[in-house]
């Protein structure tokens, strides 16, 4: 055999035992052509499956972020809102609690109003009131003085000369009473005797006489209309009433609605 024909066998057995070498080492990765075939539909099923899970982890980490984020903001939502209703009502208890450091606004006073003079009590010198009733101031000191001296109360003599003469000094009546107090003239010559009264139209002994048989009944029987009922009547007559069950006449239901008007004035 030439040198030229065994160099090429040895090619030829070169190029064969690299190509045996090739095919070897693709069957051995790749398998035979079935083989590779199955394990290729197996390899992509196991590869869907890992996506999907892969995916399905990643989308539960993700919402489970997200929710975390949200609870997180809630919480620090909540939180700043409650901080700051805490330091608003710290804010206002320091507001309300903060001594007032200004200087205090100059008080006004308001004017009384003036009174009106119909509402200023009117009294003497010894604080006695003056009553709205037709006697001038000084005809009233004339009674309250005879008043204190026998101890009579000043309504009930006011109260005598309204319902007896209406305030009329110079008044006789027909049955014989004279002056303010109406003094009966069958009690002139006892009065004269106590009082030495004479002229009884004059103001200041007509009260002087009718102030003194006054006292003598108010102090006898302490009562309004006992009193007033001797002294229109005579105490005869009364204590006869009386007997009778007559306790009130026209006369002192005139006198104590009388009395009531001056107490009001």
């Amino acid at each position: 055999m030439s040198l030229y024909n065994t160099e090429t066998v040895r090619k030829r057995k070169r190029r064969t035992e690299r190509e045996e070498n090739r095919a070897e080492m693709l069957t051995f990765i790749f398998g035979s052509g079935k083989r590779r075939k199955r394990s290729s539909a197996k390899d992509g099923e196991k590869t869907y499956y890992g996506i999907l899970i892969v995916a399905v982890v990643l989308f539960s980490l993700l919402a489970f972020t997200a929710g975390m984020v949200a609870y997180k903001k809630t919480i620090d939502g909540i939180s700043l809102e409650s901080e700051a209703a805490a330091k608003k009502e710290r804010e206002t208890i320091w507001i309300d609690a903060k001594p007032d450091i200004t200087a205090p606004a100059a008080q006004v006073i308001a004017e009384p109003e003036p009174l009106d003079e119909k509402d200023i009590p009117k009294v003497n010198a010894d604080g006695e009131p003056y009553y709205d009733i037709p006697l001038s101031e000084e005809r009233q000191d004339t009674v309250i003085y005879f008043c204190k001296e026998y101890g009579v109360p000043v309504e009930l003599v006011y109260g005598i000369m309204w319902v007896g003469s209406g305030f009329d000094e110079g008044l006789i009546s027909e049955t014989g009473d004279y002056g303010i107090m109406q003094i009966n003239e069958s009690n002139f010559e006892q009065l004269t005797n106590d009082l030495g009264a004479t002229d009884y139209l004059d103001f200041s002994q007509n009260v002087h006489c009718g102030v003194h048989m006054l006292a003598g009944y108010y102090h006898k029987y302490s009562d309004f209309s006992k009193t007033a009922m001797c002294y229109r009547y005579g105490e005869t007559s009364a204590k006869r009433m009386w007997e009778q069950g007559v306790e009130d006449t026209d006369y002192t239901k005139k006198l104590v609605r009388a009395l009531s008007t001056i107490k009001e004035r």
